[in-house]
């Protein structure tokens, strides 16, 4: 374990890392700052401040080689058997034949090191330090018997090739896995560079569009590129929070930190080139030229990614992994609170979810599972329905990170809780914040018991993602309302019992999203025809008629035509939950593995092998960006752009991996849940129909990048 710097610490390092290197810090200078000595001792900052450094120096296109420092300082550390050789003089560091590429190759015999050296990082130093059979090596470089040639490449500060002949050494052993630990180590923090790197050049492309006109306007007020740096930024963040865990992990001492670490460089390989010519193409041809800051970002980046074997190197290792975990992937620890939380909801879980009714949930069409009155019934009587609401609302107060373990654990399980989703999550809420004394006293009890079931009614055939649009229309007379339109897309619309309903409400003199109001309106009420249709996923919507149907004026949520701020919030909520979704996502492809596992010929498919890896790294980046917007909801913020980016991410990984899955199993996956032999019960192919859904249910993916430019970025609208 190493120490951890808090926030306001990491702060105050990047401040004072980027004074430095902006005004064109030395080395030398880096080195007196210990800049270069974090992971030394336990006493020491460990990885997350090496990272934060590493970054910085992405930023400045510095020649700050901390990567190759800590690589050093835990060799050191890590050796077993031997002196202490630490030097404070520079390092630098050869893969040699160990480093997933071809680095040369270097033998040590009788305390000589004899082998030609490819891709040296770190000189000018005083030092080397070889990876060998059993660690690493140390030789002097102005021993005789070492001579170096620059090699100019990419990157711009020119790699070396040395050539050794019988030089004496200093021999570091390591534990079994400890040379690759320290690679891996090395590898996290040229990805660490490399996104520093982009960080900067995606900093200089979001201010360039805001300020270069073409055609008459800004180039950040055109959708293409609003869309183009929306993406960029969703892979950056989830490239910085997948890098966190797995430092985190690694300072904390989790053994979980090698798989982090290896997903995380399997998801930057690609993801950080991708926002890199992203990036390049926003600036067009201005960036094209040398002289330009962000070629020099262009060049850091993809030379940083290349080394050590690059994406294919980490795929192939974090393949490996899976394999010797079985493609189980690790837990993500939520905290103490909410891991207690998670363990009384898995007991509960694993008494009420019996065989019987685990075999009656099966037994159902696939159009018919999740949704059980009776299950919905135990919830409430185990406290389980509203666990967010506030206790005097009866419910139990549980924290965002709680919520997410439930929902996690509920997944898990397979239990059938589509009955209560929407007026949990979503309904229950809205009318604590903002319903009448009547609609609080009446429903939210019937809410907490299982007893009231809602469902949505936004979407209308003019007004999908366009909410605003909604021609639904409410009329006040009096003490009610007489509404009619119609509604479409109603998911549960004909099992439930209420309907969280959009309706216009102002005149043509309001904007359009002012003149909206919400209302919760009973599905028995008259005027209400309900017409059932079969998804594409495999479940029922509906179309909804209103027919001059009456409501009483306190149905209403809020004041009159101040339903979009209502709506706001409620599709927010939405949006999570639909990023949660992760979840499911997680459990399929662990089962998929398996599956594989059972096959010879699949088993030992390195194109599949490959492909497993890089899912699992991307498995690995939509569960840190759900989190990211669970977080922040923790801290009491609003994860409006955060939900956006877990929600888009999410449906498009769904659509993706369902396809791959459908892919590596071939026709078998395509068969239907009562065909015999069918792999997973026939979920490849259900989850394949659903996955459309997660891409534009709640807000279809493109007004979610336009979420994250204008609000995220602050682009021009």
């Amino acid at each position: 374990m190493f120490q951890r710097l808090n926030g306001e610490e990491l702060a105050l390092l990047r401040e004072s890392v980027a004074s430095l290197l902006s005004g064109g810090g030395s080395v030398d200078e880096a080195q007196a700052m210990g800049l270069m000595s974090f992971c030394r001792s336990a006493d020491d900052a460990g990885l997350t401040a090496a990272v934060t450094v590493a970054e910085e120096a992405g930023r400045s296109a510095s020649r700050l080689a901390v990567h190759v420092a800590v690589a050093a300082n835990l060799a050191q550390l890590w050796q077993v058997g031997g002196k202490t050789v630490r030097g404070e003089g520079r390092v630098a560091f050869a893969q040699a034949q160990f480093g997933g590429e071809r680095g040369g190759h270097a033998v040590v015999s009788d305390g000589r090191l004899t082998g030609r050296l490819r891709f040296v990082d770190g000189l000018p130093a005083d030092r080397l330090m070889v990876a060998t059979a059993q660690g690493f090596a140390l030789v002097a470089t102005a021993a005789p018997g070492l001579s170096q040639t620059a090699t100019p490449g990419l990157g711009g500060d020119p790699l070396h090739d040395l050539s050794v002949a019988d030089v004496p050494c200093e021999a570091l052993i390591l534990p079994e896995g400890g040379r690759d630990d320290v690679m891996l180590v090395l590898r996290l923090l040229l990805a660490a560079r490399a996104r520093g790197a982009v960080e900067r050049a995606f900093a200089l492309a979001v201010d360039h569009v805001k300020m270069r006109c073409q055609f008459g306007q800004p180039l950040g007020r055109f959708q293409a590129m609003q869309h183009k740096l929306a993406d960029c930024h969703l892979l950056l963040a989830a490239s910085g929070e997948m890098a966190r865990t797995a430092v985190d992990a690694f300072d904390l001492g989790t053994p979980d930190w090698r798989h982090f670490a290896l997903a995380a460089a399997a998801f930057d390989g690609a993801a950080l080139r991708r926002a890199m010519f992203e990036v390049q193409h926003g600036f067009g041809a201005i960036g094209y030229a040398e002289e330009h800051e962000v070629a020099r970002h262009f060049r850091r980046v993809h030379a940083d990614l290349a080394r050590m074997g690059g994406t294919r190197s980490a795929r192939r290792a974090l393949a490996g992994m899976l394999a010797e975990r079985g493609g189980r992937l690790p837990a993500l620890t939520l905290g103490a609170d909410a891991e207690a939380y998670r363990a009384d909801v898995r007991a509960w879980l694993d008494a009420a979810m019996t065989e019987d009714l685990r075999q009656a949930e099966a037994a159902k069409p696939f159009s018919s599972r999740g949704w059980n009155p009776e299950f919905a019934a135990a919830m409430g009587a185990a406290g389980l329905i509203g666990i967010a609401w506030p206790k005097a609302a009866g419910g139990g107060a549980r924290s965002p990170l709680e919520q997410l373990a439930y929902v996690e654990e509920f997944t898990r399980a397979d239990a059938p809780m589509t009955s209560q989703s929407a007026a949990s999550w979503i309904a229950g809420p809205e009318i604590i914040r903002h319903g009448s004394d009547r609609l609080r006293a009446e429903l939210l009890p019937a809410i907490l018991r299982g007893e009231a079931s809602v469902c949505l009614g936004y979407s209308e055939p003019e007004a999908g993602s366009d909410l605003a649009a909604l021609r639904t229309r409410a009329v006040r007379q009096g003490d009610h309302y007489r509404i009619s339109g119609q509604k479409l897309w109603g998911t549960g619309t004909d099992k439930a019992t209420h309907v969280l309903l959009a309706a216009r409400t102002g005149g043509e003199d309001k904007p359009r999203h002012k003149g909206i109001s919400l209302f919760v309106v009973p599905l028995a009420s008259p005027g209400i025809t309900i017409v059932p249709e079969m998804a594409l996923y495999g479940h029922s919507f509906s179309t909804q008629y209103y027919d001059d149907v009456v409501v009483p004026a306190d149905c209403r949520l809020g004041e009159e035509n101040g339903g979009w701020a209502i709506l706001g919030g409620a599709l927010a909520s939405e949006r999570i939950l639909m990023g949660g979704t992760v979840s499911r996502l997680r459990f399929l492809f662990e089962a998929m593995f398996a599956e594989v596992a059972k096959d010879e010929m699949l088993a030992t498919d390195a194109v599949l092998r490959d492909g497993l890896a890089c899912f699992a790294a991307e498995i690995e980046a939509a569960r840190q960006l759900s989190l990211r917007a669970v977080r922040m909801l923790e801290r009491g913020g609003v994860p409006l752009v955060e939900g956006a980016m877990a929600k888009l991410f999410t449906g498009d990984l769904g659509e993706r991996f369902t396809s791959f899955a459908m892919d590596a199993l071939g026709s078998s996956a395509t068969l239907g849940e009562e065909s015999a032999d069918v792999p997973l019960g026939g979920r490849i192919e259900q989850e394949l129909r659903r996955a459309p859904m997660g891409v534009i249910g709640g807000g279809a993916a493109e007004v979610q990048k336009t979420i994250i430019a204008q609000r995220g970025l602050g682009l021009p609208r």
